[in-house]
């Protein structure tokens, strides 16, 4: 069975580093960086009119569809943030069931940070993130915090800490505190292959 995971939450710094190399570590998870398909058609990475932002989810959907229909041994995938809630992520998931042949099980991960400034900050020396303002930043921060708290993600994922080789991930997962600790992200894919999906 496919998996189709996505890391939602206020783009940042840490999340795009965490779906890259999540994704180097797990050849067969395909990245889509929702930002970058957004940037091919509408120019920016920020979201903008509702026709243009239709026409960047039904060009990831047609990825999604494409990769998910492969026999190719990549036929996982992470999306890389959409700026969905609840109900729209429902939406597309529900749009692919009819177009994808197999089954696929489908996880989503709430990626947040603690703090907005630091965040802005850190996005500021980021060239494809410095277009983001303050302003942007922490309206992100408190719709996700709000959805956070609802939750609505199978994993929240609120720290990423490497030492020595092992790598640790703080987390919540429905509304409990726990730490991941794995020699490596290949652990985190197989735990995200075991988590129910929502």
């Amino acid at each position: 069975m496919s998996i189709l995971a996505y890391c939602y939450g206020p783009l940042s710094t840490e999340k795009s580093l965490f779906c890259k190399n999540f994704s180097k570590s797990n050849t067969d998870f395909k990245l889509i960086e929702a930002h970058k398909v957004r940037k091919k058609i509408t120019g920016s990475i920020l979201p903008g009119d509702k026709s243009l932002e239709i026409k960047t989810i039904e060009s990831i959907k047609e990825i999604c569809i494409n990769v998910l229909n492969s026999s190719e041994k990549q036929n996982n995938i992470l999306i890389n943030g959409l700026f969905l809630n609840s109900q729209s992520r429902i939406n597309l998931v529900e749009s692919l069931v009819d177009k994808v042949k197999a089954n696929f099980k489908k996880v989503a991960i709430a990626f947040i940070e603690d703090d907005a400034t630091e965040c802005f900050e850190k996005n500021k020396k980021e060239k494809e993130l410095k277009e983001i303002t303050f302003d942007i930043i922490r309206s992100q921060f408190l719709n996700f915090k709000m959805a956070s708290t609802q939750e609505e993600a199978d994993l929240l994922i609120s720290k990423v800490e490497e030492y020595g080789g092992r790598i640790n991930l703080e987390t919540k997962i429905w509304g409990k505190d726990s730490i991941i600790a794995c020699d490596n992200l290949k652990k985190v894919a197989d735990y995200i292959k075991h988590i129910n999906s929502f």
